[in-house]
């Protein structure tokens, strides 16, 4: 699955939440029998369709507002980065939000991926605009939805 063999949870009530655009039942099932065999917190759960269709809702009607403003163009998307799916589900449910580790900065450089990798996949299509997930979050600082600690 998704998560390397080696990887344990550095505190037992940590859960992992599935949200991408895959079998998450099938994916959920996966990490729970991986960390079982190795005596580990198996705590995993995945957002419904429901939420997923809301969170995508949210980040188009974002994108529009975005480029309603003059703020864009922006590249084409295929996936949210897993920093966006956090964060427009944190702000449905905190009173308030607070980023940090997140760039605002548009010309920003630095891995494609938390893993390191440098490049994106070569599949003929960005899976991420950056750029646009960028202004997305000084949108929510300016809007005052949330606070980015950089």
């Amino acid at each position: 699955c998704c998560i390397k063999k080696t990887y344990v949870p550095d505190n037992p009530e940590v859960t992992l939440l599935v949200w991408f655009p895959t079998d998450r039942a099938e994916v959920v099932r996966r990490i729970k029998k991986s960390f079982a065999e190795r005596g580990l917190p198996n705590n995993a759960r995945s957002f419904n369709h429901k939420f997923l269709s809301h969170a995508v809702a949210q980040f188009k009607a974002l994108r529009r507002e975005l480029l309603r403003l003059g703020l864009g163009p922006f590249d084409n998307w295929e996936f949210m980065t897993s920093g966006m799916h956090a964060t427009l589900a944190f702000m449905r449910v905190c009173s308030s939000v607070s980023l940090y580790g997140f760039s605002t900065k548009l010309k920003s450089t630095g891995p494609y991926w938390y893993t390191g990798r440098q490049t994106a996949p070569q599949s003929g299509q960005r899976q991420h605009s950056w750029k646009q997930e960028r202004m997305m979050h000084r949108l929510m600082y300016a809007s005052g939805y949330a606070s980015i600690c950089t």
